[in-house]
């Protein structure tokens, strides 16, 4: 009986144990330690940064394409009025960040997407082409409209577009030429042109 005794106390001693360290195991594999919490902070600071990064690019490039597409419209009339015949007029609507243009007897209607706005930066000057003065208006043209006449000759003026935060400013130019063309610009503190 001594015996059983003994193996009966050694059982729940060791029951005890075993509960005892199993609980302090599973508590510690439950615990995060100070490199893994690191290792995770650091990780999403560097997918924020990446986020962050991506958005301004993706700003830059919507104001960019919005600056391709309203160039391509330029073209369009030009040729347009060469073919027909008739003179082409593109408006500009500087408070509602838009522009129309008649097609087939139908007004077009286009406006500029909400992070993209007509505007210049403060104390920039222009025309891009010769910088010598303070912009004063984002479209230079006559009227806000331009007029694309029969022979291929677009009146002189200049449109600017930037973004609403005002970090990037862009530029459609048609200079006083016998032969008119189209020219875009960038502006960082100077005017460069662009393919």
């Amino acid at each position: 009986m001594q015996k059983n005794s003994k193996i009966m106390i050694c059982k729940v001693f060791s029951r005890a144990y075993k509960t005892k360290y199993k609980t302090e195991k599973s508590f510690k594999q439950s615990a995060f330690s100070l490199v893994e919490l690191t290792v995770t902070i650091a990780l999403f600071c560097l997918l924020i940064g990446l986020v962050v990064a991506n958005v301004r690019f993706l700003n830059r490039y919507l104001l960019r394409a919005q600056v391709d597409k309203l160039c391509n419209t330029f073209l369009y009339l030009q040729r347009s009025a060469i073919t027909s015949g008739e003179d082409k007029i593109l408006y500009f609507d500087i408070k509602d960040n838009s522009y129309s243009f008649e097609h087939n007897f139908e007004q077009k209607y286009f406006k500029l997407p909400k992070k993209t706005q007509f505007g210049v930066f403060a104390h920039a000057k222009g025309p891009p082409s010769s910088p010598s003065r303070e912009i004063k208006s984002p479209i230079t043209f006559k009227g806000n409209k331009v007029v694309f006449h029969k022979d291929g000759i677009i009146d002189s003026g200049t449109i600017y577009i930037t973004d609403m935060r005002k970090k990037y400013m862009y530029a459609i130019s048609c200079s006083v030429a016998q032969v008119s063309y189209i020219r875009k610009y960038m502006y960082k503190s100077k005017w460069t042109p662009l393919s």
